[in-house]
């Protein structure tokens, strides 16, 4: 309406304008005018601004990598929307039939039968929200539990899944991510590093994409992994980013690389465009449980059922010693690090935990060994913590492990 009574408003000070008549002047009542009109334009251009909130959150889908969802425990308290309130401590299960979302009140003590009596249909959209400080409390099958700040957008996936996305504040989520892809007692200058290449990875996405909570975008497991360090590092380095020749860098990390990073030519096979973007020595992560050759035994029948074409040899590799490419006994090829997801996807992220690995065909067994954790690009995680213990601040870390680069604020 404010547009509409501003039209009015002009108007009538228009045919004012064109009047022979003229009032006698009030200087008072000429400011107030002023200020009504200067008041009026500073809340119209506040109501016509996006929603600051909705620009300092993001929106992460949960459990990514859990496969199909097809129920949620909650622990109280929470609500959903206007519909119904937890009480504290009381579990629930939020589940999907023929599209639409239902809420039963579980107990242990009580049979299958008298859990499922208690359901009260929710709709095709449930907005789960809490006054608890910890946030939303989420019971994981094992038992254990996860809170997250915001709010659940729990909504069907088909007709029995579940999709499940949190909304929460930026700061909340990066200082989540620092301490989820950190380990408890790592040094804090090895943290401020962390935290500068989260928030400089986060340059990638923008308002309104959909982020995940694996290590396909970042490791992201709510409000529990927030440490007081973690909140720290950040608050130390907000806003700061990992610049090279005026450009973002392009952002990789890992747990440990065991002897020596790889560039991202390793992920594509082709020469890396920024000079930051290259392979250093690191000796700094020997403290690692991987420095060491991890092997594995896989029996033939189990390997050959997700690998029908066999075991590969190493066509060539990296000056990591990494692989590049893999070639099977009937020609076909393979980049390594494909050949080591799918391992990881089918076999377990236990039977290669490095990408510098070997392969050995024993006959009845399928022996895989590597070096190192993760795919062994960008920063070691391990060796920034080894260069915090030796006195290097975060700056230091990160030109050590991305050369020729800077950190600049935002």
């Amino acid at each position: 309406m404010e547009p509409e009574l501003y039209t009015a408003c002009s108007a009538d000070s228009e045919r004012i304008k064109q009047s022979t008549y003229r009032a006698p002047v009030c200087y008072a009542d000429k400011m107030v005018q002023k200020l009504s009109r200067l008041l009026f334009c500073i809340a119209l251009l506040i109501a016509t601004q996006p929603d600051a909130r909705a620009e300092n959150e993001v929106t992460v889908e949960l459990f990514a990598a859990r496969g199909p969802l097809q129920s949620l425990v909650l622990r109280g308290p929470f609500t959903i929307a206007s519909k119904f309130a937890a009480p504290p401590e009381q579990r629930f299960v939020l589940q999907c039939e023929d599209g639409q979302l239902f809420l039963r009140s579980v107990s242990r003590t009580q049979t299958a039968a008298a859990n499922n009596r208690k359901s009260m249909p929710i709709g095709q959209r449930a907005v789960i929200a809490t006054s608890s400080p910890r946030g939303i409390c989420i019971e994981l099958p094992d038992g254990t539990t996860r809170h997250y700040r915001g709010n659940l957008l729990v909504a069907p996936k088909g007709t029995a899944v579940l999709s499940v996305k949190n909304k929460v504040h930026y700061d909340a989520y990066i200082a989540s991510v620092i301490g989820s892809e950190s380990l408890p007692g790592t040094p804090e200058e090895a943290l401020k590093a962390q935290s500068v290449l989260v928030q400089t990875l986060m340059l990638r996405y923008h308002q309104g994409d959909i982020l995940q909570d694996t290590t396909q975008t970042q490791a992201y497991s709510g409000a529990d992994y927030e440490r007081p360090e973690a909140r720290r590092a950040y608050a130390a380095t907000r806003a700061q980013k990992l610049m090279c020749n005026g450009r973002p860098v392009n952002i990789y990390f890992h747990s440990a690389c065991s002897g020596r990073t790889s560039s991202s030519r390793l992920f594509a096979g082709k020469k890396p465009t920024m000079p930051c973007d290259t392979s250093v020595e690191c000796s700094y992560c020997k403290n690692s449980p991987f420095w060491r050759k991890k092997a594995v035994k896989i029996p033939r029948r189990l390997y050959l059922r997700d690998f029908p074409d066999g075991a590969p040899s190493i066509e060539s590799r990296d000056d990591a010693g990494r692989p590049l490419t893999v070639r099977y006994s009937n020609g076909h090829k393979e980049s390594g690090y494909g050949y080591w997801l799918r391992i990881g996807q089918k076999l377990g992220w236990d039977k290669l935990p490095g990408t510098r690995f070997e392969i050995r065909d024993r006959g009845a067994v399928i022996e895989l060994s590597s070096t190192g954790a993760g795919h062994g690009i960008g920063l070691c995680q391990w060796g920034a913590r080894g260069l915090a213990d030796e006195g290097l601040n975060y700056r230091a870390i990160l030109r050590y492990y991305f050369p020729g680069s800077t950190v600049e604020a935002k």
